[in-house]
């Protein structure tokens, strides 16, 4: 079967496609080597610890498998006994506190047919949020820093992704404005092209 993927030239391998994602730490100097020791794995992306923080954020470039993950980790999330809910920023037509209420009902709503209850009485600390393309929320960084701390107010746990191309850049994209950005694990997702490059 001949793969395709708008991000790579060559043709993919079946070996290539996403079994179980693995995010890189994101330190500077091996962002750029994907070092496979520094990868993670979903239950570690999942699960708050004493090493992890409440709050996880994905950075990588357009079509890199950032939504792909974020529904991996749903599923995954669900195996493991946790009660997942995944919100599509591009979904989200407005930052505004009406909006963003509305938004996350109907998301836990369709999520859990006609059982909102599931998700509210749930204990937080089993619940996570996947916030799926943090990028397309109009408004800025204060608006985009309110929705995280919105969704951290739901859920003992919060996964963002953001494209962006480095989790520097993700930053700074993070980074301007008045509210201060919760502190966060760093991930950044390694592009095909770059996979095919450390074999």
């Amino acid at each position: 079967i001949q793969l395709n993927h708008p991000a790579v030239t060559r043709p993919i391998r079946l070996s290539e496609l996403l079994i179980e994602p693995r995010l890189l730490l994101n330190v500077p100097t091996q962002a750029m080597d994907a070092d496979p020791a520094s990868a993670v794995s979903a239950t570690t992306l999942l699960r708050t610890t004493e090493v992890t923080k409440n709050v996880s954020l994905v950075f990588g470039p357009e079509q890199s498998g950032k939504s792909t993950v974020c529904k991996y980790l749903c599923s995954t999330a669900q195996a493991e006994g946790l009660v997942p809910l995944w919100l599509s920023v591009a979904a989200l037509t407005s930052s505004n506190s009406g909006e963003v209420t509305s938004w996350i009902n109907k998301a836990i709503s369709a999520t859990y047919i006609g059982e909102m209850d599931v998700f509210y009485q749930t204990d937080k600390s089993e619940r996570v949020i996947l916030l799926d393309g943090l990028e397309r929320l109009k408004g800025g960084a204060p608006a985009k820093i309110a929705l995280i701390e919105r969704c951290l107010d739901l859920a003992g746990r919060v996964i963002v992704t953001m494209s962006a191309s480095s989790a520097t850049e993700g930053l700074v994209l993070l980074g301007r404005g008045e509210r201060k950005l919760p502190d966060a694990d760093i991930y950044e997702m390694v592009s095909l092209s770059k996979q095919a490059t450390h074999e």
